[in-house]
């Protein structure tokens, strides 16, 4: 099968740099949440407030995992085209990330809770996600750095190869947008 031949190996460089700064933009977020309460919209503190569970009818779960899967799909298509372009964007999107979960896991306040708002679907979608910003990094980084090929040719080769490896991506994507629509609170 063509979607198969062109082998993408884990680009480890990359990928140290994305899961460090995600980890360090997590703590960052988690250790600054109470100064950043003021900056955006009102996220529910369970701190404050008692967790009472509601749970959706299957009914209103159903719409809503089209629109998990296409946004997450559109985010994941976004980095794969912008990334080979502009190397730094799946960082920048990368440390955004971590700092708004590291915000969300102050706000949620226990590690119960973590379980229940975002454990289910992140097991999926956040490797994912960091997988994706380091191939899309090594692609920009190639793509900076030229080649015998040119850097029009190498732009090329990553964006067929970046689009063969959303497809191969899609069934994880459709499987975390299954486990936020139905599995994970909210």
């Amino acid at each position: 099968m063509k979607l198969f031949s062109f082998y993408r190996p884990l680009p480890l460089r990359c990928m140290m740099i994305v899961v460090i700064s995600f980890l360090i933009a997590l703590l960052v977020g988690y250790n600054f949440a109470p100064e950043l309460e003021d900056w955006g919209p009102k996220m529910v503190n369970f701190r404050d407030t008692l967790f009472v569970p509601v749970h959706a009818p299957l009914s209103e779960r159903h719409p809503k995992l089209g629109k998990y899967v296409a946004h997450n799909t559109k985010v994941i298509a976004l980095a794969l085209c912008i990334g080979p372009v502009i190397f730094f964007y799946p960082l920048i999107r990368t440390v955004c990330l971590g700092g708004i979960i590291g915000a969300a896991l102050w706000n949620l306040g226990s590690p119960w809770l973590w379980g229940r708002f975002l454990l289910p679907h992140s097991l999926v979608e956040l490797p994912v996600s960091l997988y994706v910003d380091a191939v899309a990094m090594h692609g920009g980084l190639r793509w900076l750095a030229g080649g015998p090929e040119g850097r029009r040719g190498i732009l090329k080769q990553e964006l067929v190869a970046n689009l063969k490896l959303l497809l191969l991506l899609m069934p994880l994507i459709v499987f975390a947008g299954l486990l936020e629509a139905y599995v994970t609170n909210r």
